[in-house]
């Protein structure tokens, strides 16, 4: 947490690098290289068990067939049927100058007409590693549960082997970065830079020609108020309503045209996942109608295949699933973790401007605390518990699972009972009519 305030604090020096890359077009092409490391980084924990030679070429393959993907976005053999449209390139806008955007992720998962037997057998393999992949009861880096967790994921969905997968938990990664690299933004950089500089028009009141105080003006207008005071709330109200702008016009729009990219993305892999599912079941049920007697170890072995395959492709709906919700885990409580430390940095340039105010000569005086301490309180409690209260709840709003083929949804209790049941079936009727003939 402490790391995450001292970012905090450095983190206006980035936003003239910003709008320097933004006025100039540069660091375009950042998101490549960027998902290399990040994937890197979530194939580091599940490689560390191996050889180091074999563990440092799994992490470097994994990586650079991710970032071949990404870069290979015209290649027609990685067009798929319907909803994988290529990369978009990110928006640039007036909206995007402040906080970064994300295209809409490519879709790679291959189309259900696609499928073959040698896929299938493909997807075998993946589901021989969940099911002998050993549960750490024990782990080294257990200080935070969801850390845990998804190291579980990356292990048990091969992404250190280059899966279909694996550019999941890439787009779920970046996509946790770049929202919370926007969260800290608004709640620990332009929120209390927009209280520093009310603070600092305050302080600077006592100094400004008398043509220019608009305290004084209002003062003498009202009677009892003074200049001080009318300064104070003057600078105040426009500190809120310039996080207020920031967040509605900026934040706001930048955030959710990210997520609907996700959204999109996220509904297109559930529902290819979800056909070929529904191709696997069936051809498991009807293995046997092109099989003849001599052919009955093919028949064992597609039978098997096919049967495997349909209950790990429901499988790996139920890890991204739990993927997703890890990920959103994280994003609201850093979301609530960065208002805390916004409003900690508040609160020390609040006790900081006193201590000036007090000690330097010519300033407000040591009573400015009888107003910069009311000042601060009301600020923190309209910015960040009316303002930005509702950060978090973009995603809950952009993010429609109701519209997924989730894992819930397969039924998979019920399939297997109606292909269970429908061999047996077919056994006693052969038995019966073997009885019959004999």
């Amino acid at each position: 947490m402490l790391a995450a305030l001292v970012r905090g604090v450095l983190l206006p020096f980035r936003l003239l690098m910003r709008a320097f890359r933004w006025m100039f077009g540069f660091g375009a092409v950042r998101g490549a290289s960027r998902g290399a490391r990040t994937l890197r980084k979530a194939v580091g924990e599940s490689a560390a068990r191996r050889p180091a030679p074999e563990a440092e070429a799994a992490g470097e393959e994994a990586a650079a067939r991710l970032t071949e993907r990404d870069a290979s976005d015209d290649d027609p053999s990685h067009d798929t049927a319907s909803a994988a449209a290529p990369l978009a390139p990110p928006h640039r806008g007036l909206n995007t100058m402040f906080f970064k955007a994300l295209p809409q992720p490519r879709l790679v998962e291959r189309s259900a007409a696609d499928m073959t037997l040698d896929e299938a057998k493909g997807y075998v393999e993946q589901a021989n590693v969940f099911f002998s992949h050993p549960l750490n009861l024990f782990p080294e880096m257990d200080l935070f549960y969801e850390e845990v967790e998804q190291h579980y994921l990356v292990d048990v969905l091969g992404v250190d082997r280059g899966s279909i997968d694996a550019r999941f938990i890439y787009v779920m990664r970046q996509f946790r970065c770049v929202l919370n690299d926007n969260t800290r933004l608004l709640m620990m950089v332009y929120a209390p830079l927009a209280f520093a500089a009310a603070l600092a028009a305050y302080f600077a009141a006592p100094f400004l020609p008398e043509a220019l105080r608009a305290g004084d003006t209002l003062a003498a207008a009202s009677g009892w108020l003074t200049a001080q005071y009318v300064m104070g709330a003057l600078a105040t109200v426009v500190a809120i309503l310039l996080v207020a702008l920031i967040y509605r016009f900026f934040y706001e729009v930048t955030q959710q045209r990210s997520l609907y990219g996700l959204n999109i993305y996220i509904g297109n892999k559930f529902a290819r996942i979800n056909q070929n599912f529904e191709v696997a079941r069936r051809r498991s049920m009807n293995v046997e109608r092109d099989k003849r007697m001599f052919e009955k170890e093919e028949l064992k072995v597609e039978a098997a295949v096919w049967t495997i395959a349909y209950q790990w492709l429901a499988l790996r709906l139920l890890l991204c699933d739990t993927s997703i919700r890890n990920t959103m885990f994280q994003v609201r409580r850093n979301s609530t973790l960065y208002a805390y430390g916004g409003q900690f940095l508040c609160v020390l340039f609040a006790g900081a401007a006193i201590a000036a105010c007090a000690l330097l000569p010519g300033g407000p005086g040591a009573g400015a605390a009888q107003i910069i301490i009311p000042a601060t309180l009301l600020y923190m409690l309209i910015v960040y518990g009316v303002v930005l209260r509702s950060a978090f709840g973009i995603v809950v709003n952009i993010l429609d699972d109701n519209q997924w083929s989730r894992f819930h949804m397969v039924n998979l209790p019920q399939t297997i009972a109606e292909h269970v049941g429908e061999d047996k079936v077919q056994i006693l009727t052969f038995r019966d009519r073997n009885r019959v003939e004999g």
